[in-house]
């Protein structure tokens, strides 16, 4: 489904690549858990793969095909498969939760609908199932101001799952949650991951998240994939490769 291969990301000015030699291989309904600091490569990682990052080498392969190569209407398509979860969550505030999971059509939809926020029936239908899947069905015309942390990351799954995406990638999703907070919005990408068989790669902080829910967690350290395998197979010495 989506193959990484020798994937390298240096930034201007900086000393060391942010990703050095990044290889893996991944299939339709994983749970991946990327595990590592802060400025390992993770935020990177997810950046190439959705492309709001270009690799300065290696190569994403999506279905047989090289992603790099994907300009104009073909790369907003591909785009349009990914659902996008951040920790800053990046909705409107201003505007009502409703408002924001039809933002997930954009991707979609004709350019002048998208400027005029002119949505048909039955995509603001489809947007309020995906609201009421993540149990905000009743805050549809409440302002995404007015939520909690969790409420607003449950409007931007709510958003994510209107795309009908292939994969969802979470950027630290759940670090600015408190704990059960977190435990609650981890519990509802694993229900969409089992249900739906969309493939999840999130970047996570916290080890234990990573063994409850991935079905895989990936390793990096200092750009580098260091560990690449199941949860129980994660040992306190390949911790302290990542750590």
């Amino acid at each position: 489904m989506l193959e990484v291969k020798n994937l390298q990301k240096k930034y201007n000015k900086a000393n060391t690549p942010a990703l050095n030699d990044v290889s893996f291989s991944i299939q339709q309904g994983e749970f991946i858990a990327v595990l590592g600091l802060s400025g390992a490569g993770k935020s990177t990682l997810i950046r190439c793969i959705n492309r709001l990052v270009e690799p300065s080498a290696g190569d994403i392969i999506w279905n047989d095909d090289s992603i790099l190569s994907y300009r104009g209407e073909k790369l907003r398509q591909y785009r349009s498969s990914i659902g996008m979860i951040f920790q800053s969550f990046n909705l409107i505030e201003r505007m009502s939760t409703m408002t924001n999971v039809l933002v997930g059509f954009l991707g979609v939809i004709p350019l002048w609908r998208g400027l005029f926020f002119q949505f048909k029936k039955e995509e603001k239908k489809f947007a309020l199932h995906a609201l009421e899947r993540v149990g905000l069905g009743d805050f549809a015309n409440q302002r995404v101001s007015k939520l909690s942390g969790g409420q607003r990351q449950r409007v931007a799954i709510a958003r994510s799952l209107v795309q009908k995406p292939k994969i969802i990638l979470g950027d630290e999703p759940v670090a600015s949650l408190d704990p059960n907070t977190s435990l609650q919005v981890m519990s509802l990408l694993k229900e969409i991951n089992e249900q739906d068989r969309i493939t999840m790669i999130i970047n996570l902080h916290d080890v234990k998240l990573a063994k409850e829910f991935a079905t895989r967690i990936i390793g990096i350290s200092n750009g580098k994939v260091v560990f690449d395998g199941k949860p129980s197979e994660l040992t306190q010495k390949d911790l302290e490769n990542i750590y």
